[in-house]
């Protein structure tokens, strides 16, 4: 596997920046592996490229062919947003079959996570960033709590109060593309620059704003509604710009889809499913 992955980046060498300084491989090609999220078929194994020392670029397959179109669908997910927004993403240099496993590699973004800090001190920032993603279309929030009551788990307060406000709410959500895990851990303060890594839940929540409200919540720690009422949807509807029946509607579909995919994945891969059928973004 080594050898051939060093192959598939000699070969495309001349997509590489670092070709722009040297025509060809100074040396050997050296690969670090490690694994990235949960460890089953679906789980991406990466590589750090190196040569001569210095790190070329950031190489991504999974453990299974299996995985093959989720990973093309990230990679095309990260190249339309670095397209859009100022290479915010990292930058995808080539991609291609090794083997029957896809591959692809990308920019090795040199930064850090953001702290807790930071992230305080730019949240009205990363808002902003949610917020160009743009939206699509519309949906109902009554449409959608019909979808979700398919795949509700009965034995669940929680979903059931978040299910009954979207029932009885007016509010209709916008749609559009979305990153899907915006949190500190994925956003990258890059030499005073945020680049979103880690594009593999690209589109699952298919709504816009979803982003944005993710991230508040898990930022400012909001674990429930009663929790979104009083500690967070006034203050996000004051940054994001939203009415409150809109904040509200979309904290109950972030927080439905939170705990289907935290605690009942297969449930929340049926949601997931439907929306494709949707084609919300």
């Amino acid at each position: 596997m080594t050898e051939n992955i060093q192959k598939f980046i000699t070969e495309n060498w001349a997509k590489l920046p670092t070709s722009e300084r040297c025509p060809a491989p100074t040396g050997p090609i050296r690969l670090s592996k490690f694994y990235h999220g949960r460890a089953n078929w679906q789980s991406k194994v990466l590589f750090l490229a190196t040569n001569d020392g210095s790190p070329i670029c950031l190489i991504k397959t999974t453990r299974d062919a299996a995985a093959n179109e989720k990973l093309k669908r990230e990679k095309e997910a990260q190249e339309k947003f670095g397209q859009a927004n100022e290479l915010a993403a990292p930058r995808v240099y080539f991609d291609g079959l090794v083997g029957e496993s896809y591959f692809y590699a990308e920019e090795v973004i040199f930064g850090q996570p953001l702290s807790e800090s930071v992230a305080f001190q730019k949240e009205k920032e990363i808002l902003e960033l949610a917020r160009s993603f743009g939206a699509v279309g519309q949906i109902s929030a009554k449409v959608l709590a019909e979808i979700f009551r398919e795949s509700a788990p009965n034995q669940d307060a929680e979903s059931k109060n978040l299910l009954n406000e979207l029932v009885s709410s007016e509010a209709v959500i916008k749609t559009g593309f979305t990153h899907g895990d915006l949190t500190r851990k994925n956003i990258i303060n890059s030499r005073g620059r945020l680049r979103l890594i880690d594009w593999e839940r690209a589109g699952e929540r298919p709504f816009w704003l979803l982003d944005a409200v993710h991230f508040f919540t898990t930022l400012r720690n909001i674990k429930n509604l009663s929790d979104w009422r009083q500690r967070g949807q006034a203050a996000f509807c004051q940054i994001a710009g939203v009415p409150s029946s809109e904040a509200l509607a979309l904290y109950c579909i972030e927080a439905i889809l939170e705990i289907l995919g935290k605690q009942y994945p297969e449930k929340y891969d049926l949601v997931v499913g439907r929306l494709a059928q949707l084609k919300l973004n």
